[in-house]
């Protein structure tokens, strides 16, 4: 069921959404905090647009990791979210934003993942992305 917990109100320029129609559907994912490198500022940012993937283990949610064998490194249909919002979770796991269906995605927004020292970054889209977001489109 979508936005169980979380329901954002407010309209704001930028961000994920190329423009919002109405029609977008998010859930609430449990950020995992271990699973976001720390930066140099000693925070655990996550970024606007940010390709999030579910941890096998545990449930709960972190940035996609190409190189993990957590199952983030998997984006598939139901378990690949887009992050509305920015978060530092550096105090523990932390309830967010992901959108996942019915939205048209900016992908000059989008970060794929979150390098080791915390930086983001931009990557093209694997063709895993708009197979698991069937009802979104992406445009530039």
């Amino acid at each position: 069921m979508p936005w169980r917990f979380f329901q954002k109100y407010t309209f704001r320029y930028g961000g994920p959404l190329k423009y919002a129609t109405g029609a977008e559907v998010g859930e609430t994912l449990v950020i995992d905090k271990d699973a976001v490198p720390m930066d140099a500022y000693g925070r655990r940012m996550l970024r606007d647009g940010l390709l999030l993937t579910r941890i096998t283990a545990s449930g709960k949610y972190g940035p996609y990791d190409g190189d993990a064998s957590d199952g983030r490194e998997v984006v598939t249909r139901g378990s690949a979210y887009i992050l509305w919002g920015t978060y530092d979770v550096v105090l523990g796991d932390r309830a967010v934003a992901g959108l996942f269906q019915n939205c048209v995605f900016d992908t000059s927004e989008l970060s794929i993942e979150v390098g080791k020292k915390g930086y983001y970054t931009k990557l093209t889209l694997p063709d895993a992305v708009s197979e698991a977001f069937p009802t979104c489109t992406f445009d530039d």
